[in-house]
């Protein structure tokens, strides 16, 4: 009784009382009314109809002095006996009496029930609506007129989804979330996104400087929620942030070298705005160096302390798909186990197999091999005598070939590759 009392009382009502509806936001609206209109313990007149009274039989019909019914056959039926299962008179007006009770409590409860639903509009709607008879009349008038009017306005709310797109001038949090705001009324109109689909539209709505992350997010292969997502982009914004003021201060810094020094810019003949351009234009490719840097520090090139044994690989794409049908080079040449020369270059000679074309990338790499071994020659701290070149190739059949010095092919180019790999052995 004591929750009841609590509830029914005016001080809640007033608190959870909704906003004046003034033609916008009706399902808002509707779904705050029916909460205050529960708490008032009235909004069952909104969906029950009003109670009928029954008809009550009077004293005559009811004490059994009305004739006696007579059968099919011409007897009389003895009236002493009622049948099983009728209620006696008594029965008959304590229920009608119980109806008529409720049946007042429902006439008051709905006239409770319309104001507070008319109070809850505003003035203009209050006069309208409140020639409506029952609580339920201004209801189902108000869910026809207002809920057609938002069924339309779904188009509208996809349709804002779909051109929504970010820029780079406010956060790009912020604007992921004004676009789960639009995800959630589509959602809440009855249309499911799936939580994939979302992801991807706001991969795809990212601001075009992010076009580098972007890319890097749509190759990512394992799948991550929302909440990734944004956590995803909140880091990399505030990456953005510390790096554009770090671009700042270093620009400060050469701004004030300029006036110590007094550096000044020399007219080039340009209108003001080309030169403003070009110069904005060289601050973002400085940025961008500088971020590549700054990402880049702990990447390089180590060498361990190896044999000091120059070591290469060589390889050949014969099977290209270059206009020219020629083949492709390439090598890589490493010292202790790090890289210090490589280069791949499409071939000018035309290779008629794989053998010729592996033995092509050999007399390359073997050239280059010859070249790093005169330098490393040079340097007087270098072990001598200089170890052998050793040189990786994957092609049997070109191996096979450099190994046996007389090349019997008829094509003098080829006859001369194979001659400049024998002469670095």
């Amino acid at each position: 009784m004591a929750n009841e009392e609590i509830i029914g009382s005016s001080s809640i009502g007033a608190t959870e009382r909704p906003f004046k509806f003034e033609g916008n936001h009706f399902k808002r609206w509707q779904q705050k009314m029916f909460f205050f209109l529960t708490l008032k313990k009235c909004a069952y007149v909104l969906k029950d109809l009003i109670p009928v009274v029954p008809d009550v039989p009077t004293d005559a019909s009811a004490s059994g002095t009305k004739e006696q019914p007579v059968n099919t056959n011409g007897q009389t039926v003895s009236a002493a006996e009622p049948d099983k299962g009728k209620a006696t008179a008594e029965q008959l007006k304590e229920k009608a009496l119980q109806i008529e009770k409720e049946r007042q409590l429902w006439i008051d409860n709905d006239y409770v029930c319309k104001n507070y639903i008319i109070n809850g509009l505003e003035d203009d709607l209050y006069d309208y609506y409140r020639t409506y008879e029952t609580a339920s009349d201004v209801w189902e008038a108000l869910s026809k007129k207002y809920d057609t009017e938002e069924a339309g306005a779904k188009k509208y709310v996809v349709s804002r989804y779909l051109k929504y797109q970010m820029v780079d001038k406010r956060s790009v949090e912020v604007q992921s979330h004004e676009l789960q705001k639009i995800a959630h009324e589509i959602i809440t109109e009855g249309m499911p996104l799936h939580e994939q689909f979302q992801i991807s539209v706001i991969i795809d709505k990212l601001p075009p400087s992010w076009k580098a992350f972007k890319n890097q997010l749509r190759h990512k292969t394992k799948e991550f929620s929302i909440e990734g997502l944004i956590t995803r982009l909140r880091i990399e914004e505030e990456s953005r942030k510390q790096d554009m003021k770090e671009e700042e201060k270093i620009l400060v810094v050469s701004n004030n070298n300029k006036k110590k020094f007094g550096a000044a810019l020399k007219p080039t003949g340009k209108p003001l705005k080309i030169q403003n351009q070009s110069r904005n234009q060289n601050r973002v490719k400085n940025a961008l160096v500088m971020r590549y840097l700054k990402r880049t520090m702990n990447l390089g090139l180590h060498y361990q302390r190896f044999l000091a044994v120059l070591e290469g690989y060589s390889d050949a794409d014969w099977n290209t798909l270059s206009d020219d049908s020629k083949a492709t080079s390439g090598f890589i040449f490493s010292i202790a186990g790090g890289a210090v020369s490589w280069k791949s270059k499409k071939q000018t000679i035309l290779a008629q197999s794989t053998m010729e074309s592996e033995m092509i990338a050999l007399a390359t790499a073997s050239e280059e091999a010859s070249w790093l071994r005169c330098l490393l020659s040079e340097i007087p701290l270098w072990e001598k005598p200089m170890s052998a070149v050793l040189i990786h190739c994957d092609s049997t059949a070109a191996i096979a070939k450099i190994e046996n010095s007389f090349y019997n092919g008829r094509r003098r180019q080829i006859r001369r590759k194979h001659s400049t790999v024998r002469a670095t052995e």
